[in-house]
């Protein structure tokens, strides 16, 4: 009955993407987690195992980056099922995944089926979990924390191998979904949570950290296969380079967003129904929403005075403000001091994501107070009654004031909302936010009422019950309805303006690349157009085919978006945003970048443009990049320089013959001769091979514009040729004399070596368990 009701308020919640012809669209769905999976699906489909892109920033890899989640279960339904449902059908469906894995885990810690529920709904609707689904790697990892937790918990009370088998197998399948530092933060929080006996484990410190360390060691070994590359990876990013304290609390939570807690965003406005201008905070949050529901707030009062309970409120209320401190970045002094003396911390980009342990500490205590409320605890239901109470007060005071004095919240915007974005429209804000606190006043009179009549015995515990849970479930589904809009699912069904515009304009659109995004704004704010809010500006970047839309369109692009940054991208990218226009326009032609498009006024003064279509509906011109470089052409000078950084900036120089010369990072062998003449003769591109014929009349160096990784193979004539590293970014390989046929080939290291541990490791683990059902039949027999 429980998986019953969760997947049905799952389904309510997301049913316009599961019964309607739309798809999830806005924030990084759009421009980057839904262009990732449909080249996932047409790779797999097509018998290939995606293991390069060459449509995005000139080239990545893509299997060692793990929010494709290539290997991950769930892909599954993208491979059987047609896009964009499949697409809908795997993020919806972690949320009763997660419900019901948190409902085991409570009802483990007898909270009873009835209290289980109602936390089980107050962690699957919650804001945190319900905003992570613009981030669908989040999902699929997080998503399996309370399962994880589960095997966990059976481990330390049972301690049997079959139990910390589960965990493994769990903790693997977590870090294929794509997010291993949510995966660190609910591991080690269960780890804590064991430690400390909260739910009276008496297993030895001691056999618990072995237990984690072996099971963490076992689960390595079997997605090795997917580890090892991602590891080599991160060892090519900005993740390796230190970072300042400012940078990695950028993305923290403001102090304003801890309104929040008790009032859920203005969402649900605008033209196209859904804005985030009316935030009150001073820029788009992380997390849409954290508001855990007043509701759950209200029954987490009820906790009671059991040693259960005390254990409970000792850990769960600490560890929810340690969430919420570590969230708040440098607004409170706790995160400085823990980010210099814990270097772990510094991995986390996004300190919003602390808000998990906070959005489980409130499922759990609201399951805890509902336990008390219906187990017979008149105390426990005199402090929801008295909790209920004084919200229903203070939410419903400032609802009125809101709705009768307007200027009340200009009042705020000059003060502690100073900066906000709602203060923009401080009277449309404060009509849509009293009206929710009045919304939820109301919802906690109704709970006050539920309390009250089942203390006098005016109604039955069941109904009771029931009634709590829907009254959950209608706070958040309401609260949330719009976190995770969608679009029409003809908007991906049809190429954008810019793919229709370029192929009728070059169709050879293998031998060059485009790009989407200006080159005077960071990537999250490339195509922003005043008074185009949120859904209408999606649109606008994807009918520019900004960032990663040109994936979707087999569009070769020199921008583009990165869960992981590789370092020479962020090199790339920094000489775009921090160079005057004659520099951007050199590294577009040294990129192969033949036309952009802009949606915004940069382009007007760009020099070395030529205008070449303008949108008849829309803000978007393309232009035509003149001298742009061929995807591949022969040069015969050298100039070797070993520092990627630097070679990138010799080639950049206004005095560098980008057209006939060639950064390299060491002698090439033969040396090219500059009397030498030849040329491309034809080229034929896949996703990981490029096999191009060439004829030279003397030794000379063919230039691939397409990027320079470990593991990209080379071979003349079928010879293996040693593989340079061209212009700081891309490739490049001596030719000798005549005509000669080159091909690279993307045949990583890094994943065979993988490949071969988690084989050994499955088999080893294969053979275990074979063993132990051998025993079992054995002594069955016996």
């Amino acid at each position: 009955m429980a998986c019953l009701v969760l997947t049905g308020v799952a389904a309510f919640l997301f049913r316009r993407a599961l019964f309607g012809d739309t798809v999830f669209f806005s924030r990084d769905i759009e421009p980057f987690f839904y262009p990732m999976k449909a080249f996932l699906v047409r790779s797999v489909r097509a018998g290939r195992v995606p293991l390069w892109n060459p449509w995005t920033v000139n080239g990545e890899p893509f299997f060692a980056a793990l929010q494709p989640a290539v290997l991950y279960p769930g892909s599954l339904l993208l491979y059987l099922l047609p896009m964009p449902f499949a697409f809908n059908l795997l993020l919806a469906a972690h949320y009763p995944l997660a419900g019901l894995g948190l409902y085991l885990l409570l009802r483990r810690w007898s909270l009873g089926h009835g209290p289980a529920l109602v936390g089980a709904l107050a962690f699957m609707l919650g804001g945190y979990f319900v905003s992570i689904g613009n981030f669908p790697n989040n999902v699929q990892t997080v998503a399996w924390l309370p399962w994880i937790w589960w095997a966990w918990d059976r481990h330390l009370a049972n301690g049997g191998a079959r139990d910390l088998l589960w965990f493994t197998l769990l903790c693997g399948v977590a870090f294929l979904g794509g997010e291993p530092e949510m995966l660190a933060v609910g591991v080690a929080l269960a780890f804590l949570h064991g430690l400390l006996r909260i739910e009276a484990h008496t297993r030895p410190a001691g056999r618990q950290l072995a237990a984690l360390v072996g099971g963490a060691v076992v689960a390595a070994a079997l997605v090795a296969v997917q580890l090892v590359p991602f590891v080599e990876l991160v060892g090519h990013s900005i993740r390796t380079t230190s970072l300042d304290l400012g940078f990695a609390s950028f993305r923290a939570m403001e102090p304003t967003g801890l309104l929040e807690l008790l009032v859920p965003p203005a969402l649900r406005v605008g033209r196209f129904g859904f804005s985030t201008h009316l935030f009150p905070s001073a820029r788009i949050p992380w997390l849409l929403s954290v508001y855990p529901g007043v509701v759950v707030l209200a029954l987490a009062a009820g906790t009671g005075s059991a040693p259960a309970d005390r254990r409970r409120l000792a850990f769960w209320i600490p560890a929810g403000a340690l969430g919420l401190v570590l969230a708040l970045g440098v607004s409170t002094p706790v995160f400085p001091v823990l980010f210099r003396w814990l270097p772990p911390l510094r991995m986390v980009r996004y300190p919003e994501k602390f808000i998990y342990v906070t959005a489980v500490g409130a499922a759990v205590l609201g399951a805890s107070g509902a336990r008390g409320l219906f187990s017979g605890d008149r105390s426990a239901s005199r402090r929801i009654i008295a909790s209920s109470a004084v919200l229903a007060v203070v939410l419903g005071t400032v609802g009125m004031v809101l709705r009768a004095r307007p200027s009340a919240l200009t009042w705020a915007c000059g003060t502690f909302l100073h900066g906000a974005l709602l203060c923009e429209r401080p009277e449309a804000a404060a009509a849509l936010y009293g009206a929710t606190a009045l919304r939820s006043a109301a919802l906690l009179l109704v709970l006050l009422g539920l309390c009250a009549a089942l203390r006098g015995d005016r109604i039955s515990s069941p109904v009771a019950l029931a009634a709590i849970a829907a009254l959950v479930a209608l706070d958040l589904v309401v609260a949330h309805d719009h976190v995770n809009p969608t679009a029409d699912a003809s908007v991906v069904r049809t190429a954008p303006w810019a793919a229709r515009t370029l192929a009728r304009l070059d169709p050879a659109i293998q031998e060059y690349r485009y790009r989407g995004s200006t080159t005077a704004a960071s990537m999250g704010s490339a195509v922003m157009v005043k008074g185009a809010w949120e859904m209408s500006n999606m649109y606008l970047d994807y009918e520019t085919m900004g960032p990663n839309i040109g994936m979707l369109w087999r569009h070769l692009t020199q921008d583009g978006l990165q869960g992981l940054e590789m370092a020479s991208v962020s090199s790339g990218i920094a000489y775009m945003l921090n160079n005057p226009p004659v520099v951007r326009l050199r590294l577009m032609q040294l990129s192969n970048v033949r036309y952009y498009g802009d949606a915004t006024a940069t382009a007007d003064s760009f020099p070395g443009l030529s205008l070449v279509a303008r949108a008849p509906d829309l803000p978007v011109r393309i232009y035509r990049v003149e001298g742009a470089l061929p995807r591949a052409y022969l040069v015969t000078r050298d100039t070797v320089v070993p520092d990627p950084v630097r070679a990138t900036a010799t080639a950049l120089d206004s005095g560098f013959d980008r057209r006939g010369s060639v950064v390299v990072n060491r002698s090439p062998s033969p040396p090219p001769s500059a009397a030498a003449r030849g040329a491309v003769t034809g080229a034929s591109y896949g996703d990981d091979r490029v096999r191009l014929t060439v004829r030279s009349s003397g030794p000379a160096l063919l230039v691939l514009t397409d990027r320079w990784y470990p593991g990209w193979r080379v071979t003349v004539d079928g010879r293996r040729a040693a593989l340079l590293r061209a212009n700081g970014l891309f490739r490049a390989v001596a030719v000798p004399e005549g005509h000669s046929v080159v091909e690279f080939r993307f045949r990583p290291l890094s994943v065979r070596v993988g490949a071969w541990v988690s084989g050994v490791a499955w088999l080893l683990l294969l053979a275990f368990l074979a063993g132990r059902i051998r025993r079992r039949r054995r002594g069955g027999a016996t």
